[in-house]
């Protein structure tokens, strides 16, 4: 018996096989999250289990802007899925993450800055705000994420760059919007889908004698998958700008907040161009891009001269007194012209003056470029530790300065001999902060600043 099988029948019996072993993730695999169904027996959800229509009293509603947005969901609240499906695993796996996030070093514990965060998620959740745990971690990054089983990450970062309350929720809505809408599972079973067509497709054109359909085919799903990844972003930002609506937030800051992020990169950068970013190698819409489509959706939700809701106020209570630390991490990243542009922003939201003044001096001082005096721009023709000196007394000369600058200026001051100065600094800096760790060698310095010097 001839056991060789020709190409074209190989690849009909591998793409049979590979269909026949696909399994559907649809919204009747959902099982109540305090039942206690541990396997796949009970396939179809409960129906005592309120969908996200019935939660608000809508049926059969088509998601446009204005409508709600819970109406728009493909998980119910309070729901896990069945066990008999990939969602259960991917779910699982991301359980055993949440548990050690409950315990990492970098997570921030602030009481009041957690009520906030879980008291803003809750609101913008809705019907699925006992779905939602937040989880505040000190990472330097502008990010947020959500994770399928209902775990948000906010990064110190995003909150650092955030002025307002409307901006926070405006990002806090779209993560909201990846959860309701399983963007984390749409993208796995879309991986899955075309890892398996790639597979049926090679072998296809390998019987057919096109050696290189490998290459050309994975052109074709990177373009594909990062398509996919794209969509996902603009429905999120969709959904996050309509419960920002909902809420009565002024939509119009969800824009200003990418605005903002577009100076920050790059300060002479236009919002209207949207090719700041190339859309094929990205896996979000780019900055540009973004700008324009909120601010479009903010004007049709909220039409011309009517505002909503910023809560300022609020924000700055609470998360203001934070972003001093946020920034000494932002400091430590040495991104020094990104950086500069966002103490400039912080200025102009009114941020601490004294303050942004004092890391000013903080980049110039650990960025440390040396004078050029050949070069015929002025500014190069200054030392940066000239510059971080002229922030530090800017910090100084304002009301209620942070006490570190007076010991930066202190030490730049004896560096340059000036003893006078030096431990006038140094020791208004030990009466501002009489627990500083390095007191005792600040005090050595106060003393021997003469000798120090010579």
């Amino acid at each position: 018996m001839n056991l060789a099988v020709s190409r074209p029948v190989a690849a009909a019996i591998i793409a049979a096989s590979l269909l026949a072993g696909c399994q559907t993730t649809g919204i009747s695999k959902w099982i109540p999250a305090n039942s206690n169904v541990s396997d796949g027996t009970s396939g179809a959800a409960d129906s005592a289990v309120p969908t996200a229509d019935s939660a608000i009293g809508l049926t059969d509603v088509s998601f446009e802007l204005g409508n709600d947005p819970y109406a728009y969901a493909d998980i119910p609240p309070g729901v896990r899925p069945a066990m008999d499906t990939r969602e259960a695993g991917l779910w699982l796996s991301i359980d055993k993450s949440e548990e050690k996030s409950k315990t990492a070093g970098n997570r921030i514990l602030d009481k009041d800055m957690n009520a906030y965060l879980s008291e803003l998620v809750c609101t913008m959740s809705g019907p699925y705000c006992s779905d939602v745990r937040v989880y505040i971690q000190r990472i330097p990054l502008f990010n947020a994420t959500m994770a399928p089983n209902g775990m948000m990450s906010i990064y110190s970062g995003f909150l650092l760059r955030a002025q307002n309350e409307a901006q926070l929720t405006a990002v806090l809505g779209h993560e909201i919007g990846h959860y309701i809408r399983r963007h984390s599972i749409q993208r796995l079973e879309d991986s899955i889908a075309k890892q398996d067509f790639s597979l049926v497709f090679g072998v296809l054109a390998a019987g057919a004698g096109v050696p290189a359909a490998g290459d050309l085919m994975r052109l074709a799903m990177v373009g594909s998958i990062y398509s996919f990844s794209r969509d996902n972003e603009r429905e999120a930002d969709l959904i996050g700008i309509n419960l920002m609506h909902l809420r009565g937030y002024d939509t119009r800051e969800a824009g200003k907040i990418w605005t903002l992020l577009m100076r920050e990169q790059d300060p002479e950068a236009d919002s209207d161009d949207v090719s700041t970013s190339t859309p094929f190698t990205s896996t979000h819409p780019s900055i540009g891009e973004r700008i324009i489509t909120l601010g479009a959706i903010a004007e049709k939700l909220q039409g011309p001269g009517k505002w909503g809701k910023t809560n300022e106020e609020r924000f700055d209570k609470i998360i203001g007194p934070w972003k001093f630390q946020f920034l000494q991490d932002e400091v430590r990243l040495r991104n020094w012209k990104s950086s500069l542009e966002l103490l400039e922003i912080l200025n102009e939201y009114g941020h601490d003056k004294a303050e942004t003044a004092y890391f000013r001096g903080e980049i110039y001082r650990n960025r440390n470029k040396d004078a050029d005096k050949d070069a015929e721009d002025e500014e190069a023709r200054i030392a940066d530790i000239d510059r971080a000196l002229q922030a530090y007394e800017e910090s100084i000369s304002l009301p209620e300065p942070p006490a570190e600058a007076y010991r930066a200026a202190g030490l730049i001051y004896l560096k340059k001999s000036d003893v006078p100065k030096a431990r006038e600094a140094l020791t208004e800096y030990l009466r501002l902060k009489p627990s500083a760790h390095d007191r005792k060698l600040i005090q050595y310095m106060i003393k021997n600043a003469g000798g120090m010097t010579s």
